[in-house]
């Protein structure tokens, strides 16, 4: 179910609804980038293969932001507030766009198993190197920067209507409830033994086993190298 507006308690109006996806866009990337604030140089602290699933995510979160960006555009009609807030920001959604295999790179490799719109298979790095889409983080990361600016300037034309909003976020609402999951980190082992244990004990039933020699080859195979960051 939709929320509801925090003061009218009525449904959304289309430009509302838009507000408030650009300032949850906004909230994850600061999120991440606060994240990142705690190191001097994430390049050089981080373990890469941390960097590497980080600047992944930064991406997913640029894409959201270019997919809710282009729908602002549809209320340039009826409202007179969004043409020239658009215009102010164009130069931080051009220097983004020169990423054109961003969207593809989205949707068939960070949110979708390896396929194109059409069923094809398509491996990540041809999308990087044919497509155009960043391969340093630090790339990523300063589009996640131009990202946040961008919707500081669209949202501050709207700040009545935001901030009315904003309360829709408020995350202290969020009812924590881990079932059927786990809370903690200690329990991660543990619940880890018990599945596993139970895939052991079916291999066992079907008379199947797990070869040594090619669980470590899996294990080299899966390991990528280690790309420029």
């Amino acid at each position: 179910m939709e929320p509801l507006h925090p003061v009218r308690k009525e449904a959304l109006t289309p430009l509302e609804r838009d507000l408030w996806r650009l300032g949850m866009v906004a909230q994850e990337a600061e999120i991440l980038l606060r994240g990142l604030n705690h190191y001097k140089d994430a390049a050089a602290s981080l373990n890469q293969d941390i960097l590497f699933t980080i600047t992944n995510q930064a991406s997913i979160i640029i894409c959201k932001f270019l997919e809710v960006w282009s729908a602002t555009g549809r209320h340039a009609k009826t409202d007179s507030r969004v043409v020239p807030r658009r215009r102010a920001a164009q130069p931080i959604v051009d220097r983004i766009k020169v990423w054109k295999g961003l969207d593809l790179f989205r949707n068939s490799t960070l949110a979708h198993p390896y396929l194109t719109s059409d069923g094809k298979l398509i491996e990540p790095r041809v999308i990087i190197g044919e497509y155009g889409v960043p391969a340093f983080s630090a790339e990523v990361l300063l589009l996640l920067h131009l990202t946040r600016g961008a919707v500081l300037i669209l949202l501050d034309g709207f700040q009545t209507e935001f901030l009315a909003l904003w309360p829709l976020s408020n995350e202290k609402k969020l009812v924590v409830d881990p079932s059927p999951g786990i809370k903690l980190r200690t329990e991660i082992h543990p619940e880890l033994r018990r599945v596993l244990g139970q895939a052991d004990e079916i291999l066992r039933r079907e008379g199947l086993t797990i070869d040594p020699a090619f669980g470590r080859e899996f294990e080299r195979r899966v390991r990528p190298p280690v790309d420029p960051v």
